[in-house]
């Protein structure tokens, strides 16, 4: 009889230990399972604020594209100013700027002449230096010093 009473206690036993287990196992999966409804709900929040600031990543990039060709625009403006104020100043026209000119058929176009002594001409007349006092100087060559 001992041996059943032993055997009925381990049993017991057994199915005790097995009970609490199960009852353990039981309330891990429900505080899983509220662990998981929480981090399901933070998904959904995370994911609402995914879109959020796409289109503020998208309104920053056109507001840079924006930003970027005023700057050109700027720089050119700048770049133009400063050629008008510091480029050239010349009042007469170029060759090539001819908008005041009015084209007449019959009259025949003359190449530009060149600068300086045109051939066929006279030279110019020298200078008369009569009107000066004349000093005469005696260089000696030997010693490389002036005489008086």
């Amino acid at each position: 009889m001992s041996a059943s009473v032993l055997e009925r206690n381990s049993v017991d036993e057994q199915l005790r230990s097995l009970t609490a287990l199960v009852g353990q196992l039981r309330q891990e999966v429900g505080e899983l399972r509220h662990e998981n409804a929480e981090l399901h709900q933070q998904v959904r929040e995370l994911r609402g604020d995914v879109g959020y600031w796409k289109s503020r990543h998208a309104d920053a990039v056109e507001r840079n594209t924006k930003l970027k060709a005023e700057l050109d625009e700027a720089k050119a403006e700048i770049r133009q100013l400063k050629a008008e104020l510091f480029g050239n100043q010349s009042e007469k026209q170029l060759a090539t700027d001819r908008s005041n000119d009015l084209d007449d058929p019959q009259q025949q176009v003359t190449p530009k002449k060149k600068r300086g002594q045109q051939p066929g001409r006279p030279a110019p007349k020298r200078r008369d230096y009569s009107h000066l006092p004349a000093r005469e100087t005696q260089i000696d060559l030997v010693r490389g010093r002036q005489g008086l």
